[in-house]
Protein backbone atom coordinates (compact mmCIF):
# COMPACT_ATOMS: atom_id res chain seq x y z
CA UNK A 1 0.00 0.00 0.00
CA UNK A 2 1.02 3.29 -0.74
CA UNK A 3 2.73 5.28 2.38
CA UNK A 4 1.29 9.08 2.82
CA UNK A 5 4.73 9.71 3.70
CA UNK A 6 6.78 9.23 0.52
CA UNK A 7 3.64 12.19 -1.47
CA UNK A 8 4.50 14.63 1.17
CA UNK A 9 8.04 15.82 -0.22
CA UNK A 10 6.63 15.27 -3.69
CA UNK A 11 3.48 17.67 -3.32
CA UNK A 12 5.67 20.17 -1.16
CA UNK A 13 6.41 22.99 -3.45
CA UNK A 14 3.78 22.69 -5.21
CA UNK A 15 1.43 26.07 -5.09
CA UNK A 16 -2.38 25.53 -4.97
CA UNK A 17 -4.75 27.73 -6.16
CA UNK A 18 -8.46 28.13 -4.77
CA UNK A 19 -11.60 29.16 -6.77
CA UNK A 20 -14.46 30.53 -4.98
CA UNK A 21 -16.79 27.35 -5.14
CA UNK A 22 -20.54 27.59 -6.36
CA UNK A 23 -23.56 26.69 -4.47
CA UNK A 24 -24.77 23.28 -6.62
CA UNK A 25 -28.47 23.44 -7.85
CA UNK A 26 -29.81 20.05 -8.61
CA UNK A 27 -33.55 19.65 -9.17
CA UNK A 28 -35.56 16.84 -6.81
CA UNK A 29 -35.12 14.13 -8.63
CA UNK A 30 -38.54 11.17 -8.35
CA UNK A 31 -37.57 7.57 -8.56
CA UNK A 32 -39.52 4.54 -9.03
CA UNK A 33 -38.60 2.83 -6.22
CA UNK A 34 -38.40 -1.26 -6.48
CA UNK A 35 -39.45 -1.92 -3.04
CA UNK A 36 -43.34 -3.10 -2.23
CA UNK A 37 -42.73 -0.73 1.43
CA UNK A 38 -41.01 2.11 0.45
CA UNK A 39 -42.35 2.50 -3.44
CA UNK A 40 -41.24 5.84 -4.20
CA UNK A 41 -38.16 7.50 -3.84
CA UNK A 42 -37.25 11.55 -3.80
CA UNK A 43 -33.92 12.90 -3.52
CA UNK A 44 -33.34 16.24 -3.30
CA UNK A 45 -31.20 19.52 -1.43
CA UNK A 46 -33.79 19.11 1.13
CA UNK A 47 -33.28 15.35 1.41
CA UNK A 48 -33.73 11.95 1.15
CA UNK A 49 -38.00 10.88 1.05
CA UNK A 50 -39.27 7.58 1.19
CA UNK A 51 -43.11 7.14 0.28
CA UNK A 52 -44.53 4.19 1.97
CA UNK A 53 -47.04 2.05 -0.10
CA UNK A 54 -50.05 3.64 1.44
CA UNK A 55 -48.93 7.11 -0.46
CA UNK A 56 -47.64 8.78 2.55
CA UNK A 57 -44.55 9.95 3.86
CA UNK A 58 -42.10 6.85 5.22
CA UNK A 59 -38.87 7.64 5.62
CA UNK A 60 -36.80 10.91 6.10
CA UNK A 61 -33.42 12.08 6.03
CA UNK A 62 -31.43 15.20 6.05
CA UNK A 63 -28.32 16.00 5.56
CA UNK A 64 -26.39 19.36 4.96
CA UNK A 65 -25.11 18.98 0.99
CA UNK A 66 -21.93 20.32 -0.28
CA UNK A 67 -21.29 23.51 -2.12
CA UNK A 68 -19.58 23.00 -5.88
CA UNK A 69 -20.92 20.47 -8.50
CA UNK A 70 -19.86 17.13 -7.00
CA UNK A 71 -23.23 15.20 -6.78
CA UNK A 72 -25.20 15.47 -3.37
CA UNK A 73 -26.58 11.82 -3.62
CA UNK A 74 -25.18 8.72 -5.54
CA UNK A 75 -28.59 6.91 -6.48
CA UNK A 76 -26.74 2.96 -7.46
CA UNK A 77 -26.52 -0.66 -6.48
CA UNK A 78 -23.45 -0.14 -4.09
CA UNK A 79 -23.66 -4.28 -3.03
CA UNK A 80 -24.63 -5.56 -6.20
CA UNK A 81 -27.99 -6.82 -4.91
CA UNK A 82 -29.82 -6.28 -7.73
CA UNK A 83 -31.46 -3.09 -5.53
CA UNK A 84 -30.24 0.68 -5.72
CA UNK A 85 -29.13 1.90 -2.48
CA UNK A 86 -28.54 6.25 -1.84
CA UNK A 87 -25.31 7.33 -0.72
CA UNK A 88 -25.67 10.69 0.75
CA UNK A 89 -22.57 13.00 0.06
CA UNK A 90 -22.33 16.13 2.98
CA UNK A 91 -22.30 16.17 6.19
CA UNK A 92 -23.38 13.50 7.57
CA UNK A 93 -22.64 11.15 4.51
CA UNK A 94 -24.61 7.88 4.75
CA UNK A 95 -25.74 4.74 2.73
CA UNK A 96 -29.65 3.60 2.85
CA UNK A 97 -30.43 0.89 1.40
CA UNK A 98 -33.60 0.30 -0.70
CA UNK A 99 -36.04 -0.76 2.11
CA UNK A 100 -35.73 2.72 3.46
CA UNK A 101 -33.34 1.38 6.26
CA UNK A 102 -29.60 2.91 7.12
CA UNK A 103 -26.57 0.35 6.21
CA UNK A 104 -24.07 3.19 7.68
CA UNK A 105 -23.26 6.96 8.66
CA UNK A 106 -20.53 8.89 8.94
CA UNK A 107 -21.49 11.96 11.54
CA UNK A 108 -18.56 14.16 10.57
CA UNK A 109 -19.03 13.30 6.83
CA UNK A 110 -17.07 13.82 3.61
CA UNK A 111 -16.10 17.19 1.58
CA UNK A 112 -15.91 15.44 -1.34
CA UNK A 113 -17.78 11.76 -1.68
CA UNK A 114 -17.80 9.86 -4.82
CA UNK A 115 -18.16 5.95 -5.70
CA UNK A 116 -16.98 3.71 -8.25
CA UNK A 117 -15.27 -0.39 -7.91
CA UNK A 118 -11.72 0.63 -7.01
CA UNK A 119 -11.13 -3.32 -6.25
CA UNK A 120 -12.65 -4.73 -9.41
CA UNK A 121 -14.85 -6.88 -7.14
CA UNK A 122 -18.05 -6.13 -8.51
CA UNK A 123 -19.46 -4.18 -5.29
CA UNK A 124 -18.93 -0.58 -5.15
CA UNK A 125 -16.30 1.55 -2.81
CA UNK A 126 -16.94 5.06 -1.36
CA UNK A 127 -14.88 7.25 -1.55
CA UNK A 128 -14.53 9.95 1.38
CA UNK A 129 -12.22 13.04 1.76
CA UNK A 130 -11.60 16.48 3.57
CA UNK A 131 -9.73 18.14 0.61
CA UNK A 132 -6.72 16.56 1.89
CA UNK A 133 -6.73 12.71 3.39
CA UNK A 134 -8.36 10.62 1.14
CA UNK A 135 -9.96 7.77 2.71
CA UNK A 136 -11.91 4.69 0.57
CA UNK A 137 -14.52 2.40 2.15
CA UNK A 138 -16.57 -0.65 1.43
CA UNK A 139 -20.19 -0.44 0.31
CA UNK A 140 -20.69 -1.22 3.84
CA UNK A 141 -18.61 1.14 5.51
CA UNK A 142 -14.81 -1.29 6.08
CA UNK A 143 -12.36 0.61 5.72
CA UNK A 144 -10.48 -0.30 2.36
CA UNK A 145 -7.21 2.38 2.48
CA UNK A 146 -6.55 5.78 3.46
CA UNK A 147 -4.10 8.63 1.74
CA UNK A 148 -2.60 11.69 2.95
CA UNK A 149 -1.62 13.92 0.32
CA UNK A 150 0.45 16.70 2.47
CA UNK A 151 -1.48 18.92 0.32
CA UNK A 152 -4.60 20.16 0.43
CA UNK A 153 -6.55 20.08 -3.46
CA UNK A 154 -9.83 20.93 -4.83
CA UNK A 155 -11.61 18.27 -6.25
CA UNK A 156 -11.61 14.80 -6.60
CA UNK A 157 -13.08 12.26 -9.79
CA UNK A 158 -12.65 8.18 -10.02
CA UNK A 159 -12.55 6.37 -13.88
CA UNK A 160 -10.55 3.69 -15.11
CA UNK A 161 -7.14 5.35 -16.34
CA UNK A 162 -4.90 2.28 -17.27
CA UNK A 163 -7.05 -0.48 -18.58
CA UNK A 164 -7.45 -2.79 -15.73
CA UNK A 165 -10.93 -2.22 -15.23
CA UNK A 166 -10.85 -0.60 -11.54
CA UNK A 167 -11.68 2.74 -10.69
CA UNK A 168 -8.22 5.07 -10.29
CA UNK A 169 -8.22 8.24 -8.65
CA UNK A 170 -7.60 12.08 -9.77
CA UNK A 171 -7.16 14.86 -7.45
CA UNK A 172 -6.74 18.49 -8.82
CA UNK A 173 -3.93 19.88 -6.86
CA UNK A 174 -4.26 23.13 -8.98
CA UNK A 175 -5.67 24.17 -12.18
CA UNK A 176 -3.04 23.05 -13.99
CA UNK A 177 -1.49 19.97 -11.65
CA UNK A 178 -3.66 16.25 -11.06
CA UNK A 179 -2.27 13.96 -8.37
CA UNK A 180 -3.30 10.45 -9.96
CA UNK A 181 -3.27 6.79 -7.69
CA UNK A 182 -4.48 3.81 -8.45
CA UNK A 183 -7.75 2.00 -6.82
CA UNK A 184 -5.62 0.17 -4.04
CA UNK A 185 -4.33 3.72 -3.26
CA UNK A 186 -0.53 3.96 -4.78
CA UNK A 187 0.64 6.46 -6.43
CA UNK A 188 1.12 7.16 -10.49
CA UNK A 189 2.11 10.41 -10.52
CA UNK A 190 1.54 13.46 -8.81
CA UNK A 191 2.41 15.72 -12.40
CA UNK A 192 -0.19 14.87 -14.64
CA UNK A 193 -1.47 17.86 -16.22
CA UNK A 194 -4.87 16.32 -18.04
CA UNK A 195 -7.10 13.99 -16.99
CA UNK A 196 -6.93 10.54 -18.26
CA UNK A 197 -10.78 9.36 -16.83
CA UNK A 198 -12.99 9.37 -19.78
CA UNK A 199 -16.02 7.15 -18.36
CA UNK A 200 -18.73 7.31 -15.38
CA UNK A 201 -17.37 5.14 -12.82
CA UNK A 202 -20.45 3.71 -12.19
CA UNK A 203 -23.95 3.41 -13.88
CA UNK A 204 -26.82 5.50 -12.07
CA UNK A 205 -30.17 4.37 -11.22
CA UNK A 206 -32.34 6.93 -13.29
CA UNK A 207 -34.91 8.91 -11.79
CA UNK A 208 -38.25 9.60 -14.13
CA UNK A 209 -39.08 12.41 -15.53
CA UNK A 210 -42.43 13.96 -17.67
CA UNK A 211 -42.00 11.76 -20.59
CA UNK A 212 -45.45 10.33 -20.03
CA UNK A 213 -46.80 13.43 -20.31
CA UNK A 214 -45.05 14.76 -22.92
CA UNK A 215 -45.54 11.75 -25.40
CA UNK A 216 -48.95 11.51 -24.03
CA UNK A 217 -48.83 7.89 -22.87
CA UNK A 218 -51.95 6.53 -22.48
CA UNK A 219 -53.82 4.88 -19.16
CA UNK A 220 -57.01 3.16 -18.49
CA UNK A 221 -57.56 5.07 -15.56
CA UNK A 222 -61.28 4.84 -15.71
CA UNK A 223 -61.18 0.48 -16.05
CA UNK A 224 -63.70 0.60 -19.19
CA UNK A 225 -60.87 -1.88 -21.08
CA UNK A 226 -59.93 0.92 -23.27
CA UNK A 227 -56.47 2.95 -22.48
CA UNK A 228 -57.52 6.45 -23.20
CA UNK A 229 -56.59 8.61 -20.29
CA UNK A 230 -53.30 10.53 -20.24
CA UNK A 231 -52.33 13.68 -18.35
CA UNK A 232 -51.68 17.07 -19.52
CA UNK A 233 -50.91 20.41 -18.55
CA UNK A 234 -53.52 23.32 -19.09
CA UNK A 235 -51.90 26.69 -18.09
CA UNK A 236 -51.26 26.06 -14.00
CA UNK A 237 -53.45 23.09 -13.94
CA UNK A 238 -52.64 19.31 -14.13
CA UNK A 239 -55.09 17.30 -15.78
CA UNK A 240 -55.88 13.52 -16.20
CA UNK A 241 -57.41 13.42 -19.54
CA UNK A 242 -59.68 11.33 -21.40
CA UNK A 243 -59.80 11.35 -25.55
CA UNK A 244 -63.21 9.39 -25.24
CA UNK A 245 -64.74 12.14 -23.51
CA UNK A 246 -64.36 16.43 -23.83
CA UNK A 247 -64.54 16.45 -19.48
CA UNK A 248 -61.19 15.51 -17.34
CA UNK A 249 -61.46 12.82 -14.59
CA UNK A 250 -59.75 15.13 -12.51
CA UNK A 251 -57.85 18.74 -12.19
CA UNK A 252 -55.73 20.03 -9.83
CA UNK A 253 -53.88 22.86 -9.60
CA UNK A 254 -49.89 22.68 -8.94
CA UNK A 255 -48.60 25.99 -10.68
CA UNK A 256 -45.58 25.08 -13.55
CA UNK A 257 -45.16 22.31 -15.06
CA UNK A 258 -43.75 19.41 -12.99
CA UNK A 259 -40.20 18.10 -12.43
CA UNK A 260 -41.60 14.27 -12.90
CA UNK A 261 -44.76 11.90 -12.59
CA UNK A 262 -45.33 8.59 -12.06
CA UNK A 263 -48.07 6.14 -12.43
CA UNK A 264 -47.88 3.10 -10.53
CA UNK A 265 -50.47 0.73 -8.49
CA UNK A 266 -48.57 1.80 -4.86
CA UNK A 267 -49.85 -0.64 -2.72
CA UNK A 268 -51.00 -3.60 -5.64
CA UNK A 269 -54.69 -3.23 -4.60
CA UNK A 270 -54.93 -2.54 -8.58
CA UNK A 271 -55.57 1.20 -8.48
CA UNK A 272 -53.20 3.22 -10.10
CA UNK A 273 -51.85 6.38 -8.18
CA UNK A 274 -50.27 9.36 -9.54
CA UNK A 275 -47.08 10.82 -8.28
CA UNK A 276 -45.58 14.50 -8.89
CA UNK A 277 -42.55 16.08 -8.32
CA UNK A 278 -42.35 20.12 -8.06
CA UNK A 279 -40.12 21.79 -6.47
CA UNK A 280 -41.35 21.86 -3.50
CA UNK A 281 -43.61 19.01 -2.90
CA UNK A 282 -44.34 15.52 -4.01
CA UNK A 283 -48.35 15.25 -4.67
CA UNK A 284 -49.79 11.75 -4.42
CA UNK A 285 -53.20 11.67 -6.54
CA UNK A 286 -56.05 9.28 -7.55
CA UNK A 287 -57.13 9.19 -11.31
CA UNK A 288 -60.49 10.70 -10.47
CA UNK A 289 -59.39 13.29 -8.15
CA UNK A 290 -60.32 11.91 -4.79
CA UNK A 291 -57.75 12.26 -3.40
CA UNK A 292 -55.37 14.65 -3.61
CA UNK A 293 -52.16 14.44 -0.57
CA UNK A 294 -49.34 17.27 -0.75
CA UNK A 295 -46.27 16.32 1.31
CA UNK A 296 -43.13 18.49 1.50
CA UNK A 297 -39.91 17.58 -0.10
CA UNK A 298 -37.76 19.26 2.94
CA UNK A 299 -37.03 16.18 5.27
CA UNK A 300 -36.34 18.41 8.16
CA UNK A 301 -39.96 19.18 8.15
CA UNK A 302 -40.94 15.53 9.51
CA UNK A 303 -41.04 13.86 12.71
CA UNK A 304 -40.11 10.37 13.75
CA UNK A 305 -41.73 7.84 15.26
CA UNK A 306 -41.01 4.52 17.11
CA UNK A 307 -42.54 1.36 16.23
CA UNK A 308 -43.06 -2.22 17.17
CA UNK A 309 -44.51 -3.76 13.83
CA UNK A 310 -45.89 -7.36 15.84
CA UNK A 311 -45.13 -9.34 12.68
CA UNK A 312 -46.42 -12.74 14.49
CA UNK A 313 -48.20 -13.63 17.22
CA UNK A 314 -49.10 -17.24 18.00
CA UNK A 315 -50.74 -18.70 20.98
CA UNK A 316 -51.21 -21.96 22.32
CA UNK A 317 -52.53 -23.91 25.22
CA UNK A 318 -54.98 -20.84 26.74
CA UNK A 319 -58.58 -21.22 26.95
CA UNK A 320 -59.37 -18.99 24.41
CA UNK A 321 -56.01 -18.34 21.72
CA UNK A 322 -57.10 -15.86 20.06
CA UNK A 323 -58.48 -13.62 22.97
CA UNK A 324 -54.20 -14.01 24.17
CA UNK A 325 -53.20 -12.86 20.23
CA UNK A 326 -55.34 -10.01 20.69
CA UNK A 327 -54.18 -8.86 23.81
CA UNK A 328 -50.96 -8.99 23.20
CA UNK A 329 -51.62 -7.30 19.60
CA UNK A 330 -53.15 -4.24 21.51
CA UNK A 331 -50.01 -3.33 23.50
CA UNK A 332 -48.13 -2.93 19.78
CA UNK A 333 -48.23 1.40 21.04
CA UNK A 334 -46.69 0.27 24.48
CA UNK A 335 -43.92 -2.11 22.79
CA UNK A 336 -43.26 0.80 20.44
CA UNK A 337 -42.23 3.48 23.22
CA UNK A 338 -39.41 0.96 24.52
CA UNK A 339 -37.70 2.03 21.14
CA UNK A 340 -38.31 5.70 21.68
CA UNK A 341 -35.08 6.17 22.88
CA UNK A 342 -33.25 4.71 20.40
CA UNK A 343 -35.40 6.40 17.47
CA UNK A 344 -33.81 9.65 19.24
CA UNK A 345 -30.94 9.39 19.53
CA UNK A 346 -29.66 8.92 15.91
CA UNK A 347 -31.67 10.05 12.69
CA UNK A 348 -29.95 7.09 11.09
CA UNK A 349 -31.20 4.63 13.84
CA UNK A 350 -31.46 0.72 12.57
CA UNK A 351 -34.08 -1.78 12.95
CA UNK A 352 -34.02 -5.07 13.88
CA UNK A 353 -36.55 -7.80 14.72
CA UNK A 354 -36.81 -9.83 18.04
CA UNK A 355 -38.64 -12.79 19.07
CA UNK A 356 -39.88 -14.03 22.29
CA UNK A 357 -42.02 -16.97 23.89
CA UNK A 358 -43.76 -15.88 26.74
CA UNK A 359 -45.11 -18.32 29.32
CA UNK A 360 -48.61 -17.96 31.52
CA UNK A 361 -50.27 -19.81 34.43
CA UNK A 362 -53.30 -21.22 34.98
CA UNK A 363 -54.71 -17.39 35.76
CA UNK A 364 -53.38 -15.97 32.56
CA UNK A 365 -50.21 -14.40 34.49
CA UNK A 366 -46.82 -14.47 32.21
CA UNK A 367 -44.44 -15.86 34.96
CA UNK A 368 -41.40 -16.10 32.44
CA UNK A 369 -40.13 -14.73 28.76
CA UNK A 370 -37.44 -16.51 26.92
CA UNK A 371 -35.86 -14.70 23.96
CA UNK A 372 -35.55 -16.42 21.43
CA UNK A 373 -33.28 -14.36 19.39
CA UNK A 374 -32.53 -10.59 18.94
CA UNK A 375 -31.51 -8.26 16.26
CA UNK A 376 -30.87 -5.30 18.57
CA UNK A 377 -28.07 -3.79 19.73
CA UNK A 378 -29.75 -2.41 23.21
CA UNK A 379 -30.47 -4.71 25.94
CA UNK A 380 -32.51 -1.42 27.12
CA UNK A 381 -35.09 -1.92 24.86
CA UNK A 382 -35.20 -6.06 24.72
CA UNK A 383 -35.59 -5.57 28.55
CA UNK A 384 -38.51 -2.90 28.29
CA UNK A 385 -40.25 -4.89 25.91
CA UNK A 386 -40.08 -7.89 28.24
CA UNK A 387 -41.25 -5.76 31.14
CA UNK A 388 -43.93 -4.57 29.12
CA UNK A 389 -45.25 -8.16 27.88
CA UNK A 390 -45.29 -8.84 31.36
CA UNK A 391 -48.08 -6.96 32.45
CA UNK A 392 -50.09 -8.46 29.80
CA UNK A 393 -53.74 -9.80 31.06
CA UNK A 394 -53.99 -13.01 29.48
CA UNK A 395 -56.66 -15.93 29.41
CA UNK A 396 -56.60 -18.69 31.83
CA UNK A 397 -54.16 -21.55 30.32
CA UNK A 398 -56.08 -24.54 29.69
CA UNK A 399 -56.34 -27.53 31.68
CA UNK A 400 -53.89 -26.26 34.24
CA UNK A 401 -51.15 -26.11 31.19
CA UNK A 402 -48.75 -23.13 30.48
CA UNK A 403 -50.18 -20.83 27.69
CA UNK A 404 -47.32 -20.02 25.59
CA UNK A 405 -46.99 -17.23 22.84
CA UNK A 406 -44.70 -16.70 20.67
CA UNK A 407 -44.16 -13.20 19.60
CA UNK A 408 -42.09 -11.81 16.53
CA UNK A 409 -41.89 -8.19 16.88
CA UNK A 410 -39.53 -5.53 14.27
CA UNK A 411 -38.66 -2.50 15.78
CA UNK A 412 -38.61 0.53 13.56
CA UNK A 413 -39.78 3.85 12.62
CA UNK A 414 -41.86 6.04 10.75
CA UNK A 415 -41.45 9.50 9.72
CA UNK A 416 -44.86 11.42 9.78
Amino acid sequence: MFKPSSLIGTLATLTITFTAATASAEEPRLYDWPDSTAPVAIVSEKGLIFLHKDGKPYRAYSWRTNKGDDPIAHVTDIDRNGSPEVVGVGTPTFAVASNGDAIWFNKKGCKIGLVADMAFDTKLEILCSDKRRINVVTWDNQQAWSVDLGRSFRSCKLGDTNGDLKADVECNLSKTQIARLDGGGELITADAEESMIQTEPYEPYEPVGTSDMDNKQTYDFDKNGTADEYLMMEDNLFVVQSKANPKPLSMIEIGKKPLATLVKDLDGDGNMEIVVLTEKEVLVLSPDGKRKDRFSIDAKKYKRAPVADLQSVYANNFTDNEAAQKTIKAMEADLAKCYASTVKKSEFAGSGQLLLELKADKDGKVTKINKLHSEIAGKSVVSCAEKTLKKAKLPASAEDNTGTVNVTMYFTFRDQ
